[in-house]
């Protein structure tokens, strides 16, 4: 994550991606993976500009199931 970008402009980058996608947001709403507790942003935040996130990139837990 680059120092420009704060956690909360990389969830809304995704919030808004999947709105113009219209498709649900799959990721937990707070970036942090329900079951490993794994901040996403810190890891996928240039994905989550252009890609709706469906699972955790440390777990590789699936939010689509």
């Amino acid at each position: 994550m680059s120092e420009t970008q704060t956690r909360e402009e990389l969830l809304d980058a995704q919030k808004n991606l999947c709105k113009e996608q219209k498709s649900p947001m799959f990721m937990p709403s707070n970036g942090i993976c329900w079951k490993c507790k794994g901040d996403i942003t810190t890891v996928w935040a240039e994905r989550m500009k252009r890609e709706v996130i469906t699972g955790c990139p440390f777990c590789c837990r699936s939010y689509c199931d």
